[in-house]
């Protein structure tokens, strides 16, 4: 079987959600739809669907890199891995797989591949419940920060993303936010987050931003994905405004996620900054992720 791949689009959703209740669980943000159509801008995403199993991977740089497969039956996962191999071989590239979980890295065998944890993509996890009450000495510090800004900002406004009124000056908070920052994993931040303000509606996505007077100081991009499970995939707050991060981070939590169970954050992408951040929230579980490569 010739895996016929074209570019994913917006009506690829159905795809997903045809696999999702099938998928390993716990699962990556990389088989949640929305995030992976806001990230086709890193190269181009295809997708094969074939009926009881489908294929995901991005052209990039000249490389072909592959999602693990999602599957109706675990059982055919050693078959979809051979059609990759097929795949590959006929591109004359090397089979190379990222976002693999644990329990799909079991399933290879280790004399033909090469299977690496790549810890800067791992998912974090936390408790919803955690994130709305903040709860317990462990949280002190961000209720101390939520209680500075409310003492120090009596003019605040919390709400939902309104386009009209709030994509100009997401935009503009992000410009003065990326001239904070000089680490180039954020160059290609700026467009995920337009692409994601440009497809809200079709991507069904949750964004709350956070006003003092006139000025938007933060924002929150979000996907609730179930009852399950929901997701932050951007969040960005004014620095100059103290606890403005902490307050964005509960409130959305709180207005979004309150009949979740989990919230995956995404990964801390080996940046040490984002890493403190994520552990300070303390996550329930990290999810690891290896990248598999067929031995030469």
């Amino acid at each position: 079987m010739k895996l016929e791949f074209r570019d994913l689009t917006l009506d690829d959703k159905k795809i997903f959600d045809k696999y999702h209740k099938y998928l390993p669980e716990p699962y990556g943000s990389e088989f949640c739809f929305p995030l992976v159509f806001i990230e086709n801008v890193y190269g181009t995403t295809q997708i094969c669907d074939v009926g009881d199993m489908a294929f995901i991977r991005l052209l990039w740089s000249g490389r072909r890199i592959y999602f693990p497969p999602m599957l109706k039956d675990i059982k055919k996962f050693s078959q979809a891995i051979n059609l990759m191999e097929q795949e590959a071989q006929r591109e004359n590239t090397p089979l190379e797989i990222r976002l693999v979980v644990e329990q799909q890295a079991k399933l290879f065998d280790r004399s033909k591949y090469e299977i690496t944890d790549n810890t800067a993509l791992a998912d974090y996890f936390y408790d919803t419940n955690d994130l709305i009450h903040l709860a317990g000495k462990k949280f002190h510090s961000k209720r101390n920060f939520i209680t500075r800004f409310y003492n120090s900002y009596k003019n605040y406004t919390f709400r939902e993303y309104n386009k009209k009124k709030d994509r100009k000056n997401i935009m503009q908070l992000l410009i003065k936010w990326d001239a904070s920052t000089l680490h180039e994993k954020w160059a290609v931040e700026d467009k995920l987050i337009s692409r994601a303000l440009d497809h809200h509606m079709e991507l069904d996505l949750k964004i709350a931003v956070l006003y003092v007077g006139t000025s938007l100081v933060a924002f929150s991009i979000n996907y609730v994905g179930g009852s399950e499970i929901a997701y932050t995939f951007f969040e960005k707050a004014d620095t100059d405004y103290i606890g403005a991060y902490q307050v964005i981070n509960q409130r959305t939590a709180e207005l979004f996620f309150k009949d979740t169970r989990t919230v995956n954050r995404q990964s801390d992408m080996d940046i040490e900054g984002l890493r403190k951040a994520k552990l300070s929230y303390k996550p329930v579980k990290l999810l690891h992720k290896y990248k598999v490569q067929h031995r030469n």
